[in-house]
């Protein structure tokens, strides 16, 4: 919460107080009137009542703009000090020095709103106030021909003393103000201070949510590395010019490599002995004990830096260095640094089983498509190749690698619905009948339905791919889908799927050439194929083209293998 809302609040507090102070001076001042009328005050009766009469319409003035038009601007508070002080005032002219310390009263009120401005203004209107109400209260309640009475007597003697008091108060109440002002400016940046943490804090976890682990190699950082940069750049106060790195173990030799944030090695930035590792890092070179970087656990300082190790299972991965001078107010010990180790520590342990389950699953999804490629004898690594395109496109098309992984795993199972399709009808050389065709066309139904309960995102993919990669453009296709109704993904396998087949040997047709191939795909551009999945296709020719080269169908490669001898 900022400084001005917390005044805000609590003006609206004070003002709501001060009506309830005016709604008792109400009361006094009728209780007053009816006590005159009876006679128990010796004052004159008829400047009293005019006197109490006006004071009691002062103080209606801010209870109704408080309490009942709810009004809570910046003048209100003004109104307040300005009435109270006219009040107090007022109640002087009648009963001069017997309520001297009521004078002190709008100080008093003013160093409610623990505002500078308002305590000036309260004293300078008290003050002129009070000098009108010492010139008119002797009219009113003395008699002007007492000989004891004179103008400068009662200034000398009467109101600049009055007026010293309420200096004095006023200087006290300032001062609280002054007090009051340090102490909510030491609570907001304390908790600023503490927002900040805590927002940090909740980086450190999302941070690390988003890291996956791999292998202890420059692959790690690859993946995690944004994420480590990010915190320990929220550990050392969001600085540009971050003095960290973070040091990995390099499997090839056994020793060690650093990383920069480009993910680029920086072999000569690390250097060791038998004993001793030396990193250079934000102007400085490192000098670090070997063995106090090989107990599994370890988060210590060292020559002014935060050094923390991370292992997989038994095995050193690396460690990250951080200065610990950079204003960063964290340590090897603090409570941030511990949560930071532990959350990355966790991160990389759930990140690696996570990795395992999903490479298990990759290669249980390309198994079973491989089954439903099997019953086709001349396909060959029609599934495999179709992966691979598809991963070239999710390069550009695909928000994250993530995403790309899991585009080209789910891009496997596009004919995972011909498992259900007679084998009789997918090998038939020559052309369909209308009868076959519906039956092979009934493929992209069957992959729907196969796949309609298998949870997890890739598998959503992969249902929509294998329902909608033989929709056209125009809407002319299997389920007559058209334009923008066609699945995002399912409009860039439909273009790679139709390219691998046709350069592809079938039983029912040869292969066409790369050139016809491709004219084929961008003739078809708009009315088969969506015009923007045709431009990425025209865009990564070349690297479909290497994918294509790759993984030739068996039969090619024989035949290619038989030409070469």
């Amino acid at each position: 919460m900022k400084k001005e809302d917390i005044m805000s609040k609590k003006e609206k507090q004070a003002n709501i107080e001060m009506s309830y102070i005016f709604l008792i001076v109400i009361l006094l001042m009728a209780i007053l009137i009816v006590f005159e009328v009876l006679g128990i005050f010796i004052l004159p009766k008829i400047k009293t009542i005019i006197c109490s009469v006006i004071i009691i319409v002062m103080a209606i003035i801010p209870v109704y703009v408080i309490l009942v038009l709810k009004i809570n601007e910046r003048w209100v508070k003004y109104m307040v000090i300005v009435g109270m002080s006219l009040i107090v005032a007022a109640e002087y002219v009648i009963f001069t020095f017997y309520i001297v310390v009521a004078l002190c009263i709008p100080i008093l009120v003013a160093s409610v709103y623990n505002s500078k401005k308002v305590m000036y203004t309260a004293v300078s209107t008290n003050v002129l106030i009070l000098f009108v109400a010492h010139i008119l209260a002797p009219i009113v309640t003395l008699n002007v021909d007492d000989p004891f009475y004179t103008v400068t007597r009662s200034l000398l003697y009467g109101f600049f003393p009055r007026a010293l008091v309420i200096i004095a108060v006023a200087l006290i109440c300032y001062f609280n103000i002054l007090r009051f002002d340090s102490t909510i400016n030491n609570i907001l940046e304390y908790g600023e201070d503490l927002e900040k943490s805590t927002n940090g804090l909740k980086r450190i976890f999302i941070e690390c949510h988003d890291m996956i682990m791999t292998e202890s190699d420059v692959t790690f950082i690859q993946s995690v590395g944004g994420s480590l940069f990010r915190i320990i750049k929220f550990l050392q106060g969001t600085r540009e010019n971050v003095k960290s790195i973070i040091v990995l173990k390099n499997d090839e030799n056994d020793g060690f490599l650093a990383i920069n944030e480009l993910y680029e090695r920086q072999d000569d930035k690390v250097s060791e002995d038998e004993r001793f590792l030396y990193v250079e890092y934000g102007g400085k070179k490192i000098k670090i004990v070997k063995e106090n970087i090989q107990n599994e656990g370890n988060c210590v300082t060292c020559d002014d830096s935060i050094i923390m190790t991370f292992y997989d299972q038994d095995q050193l991965v690396g460690f990250i260095l951080v200065d610990a001078t950079l204003d960063m107010n964290v340590n090897s010990n603090s409570v941030t640094m511990s949560v930071l180790y532990n959350s990355i520590k966790l991160c990389i342990s759930t990140k690696q089983a996570q990795n395992q389950m999903r490479e298990s699953q990759e290669k249980l999804i390309y198994q079973f498509s491989k089954i439903s490629e099997s019953k086709s004898e001349e396909t060959g690594h029609h599934i495999k190749r179709v992966s691979e395109y598809m991963r070239v496109f999710g390069k550009s098309i695909c928000k994250s690698h993530r995403e790309c992984d899991d585009l080209a795993c789910a891009a496997m199972l596009h004919d995972v619905g011909k498992l259900i399709v007679p084998s009789a009808v997918l090998d038939k050389p020559g052309k369909l009948t209308p009868e076959e065709f519906s039956i092979i066309k009934e493929h992209t139904k069957y992959g729907g339905a196969l796949l309609k309960d298998v949870p997890g995102k890739m598998m959503k993919i992969a249902r929509n791919i294998a329902m909608q990669h033989h929709e056209r453009w125009d809407g002319t296709g299997y389920n007559a889908l058209k334009g923008e109704e066609i699945d995002f993904y399912s409009r860039y396998v439909s273009v790679i799927d139709v390219f691998d087949a046709l350069i592809s040997k079938r039983c029912y047709k040869p292969a066409w050439t790369l050139d016809d191939a491709y004219n084929e795909i961008v003739n078809n551009s708009g009315t088969q194929f969506a015009p923007e999945a045709v431009e990425l296709f025209k865009e990564k020719y070349e690297e479909l083209l290497e994918v294509y080269r790759k993984y030739p169908d068996a039969i090619e490669a024989q035949e290619s293998k038989e030409g070469d001898n």
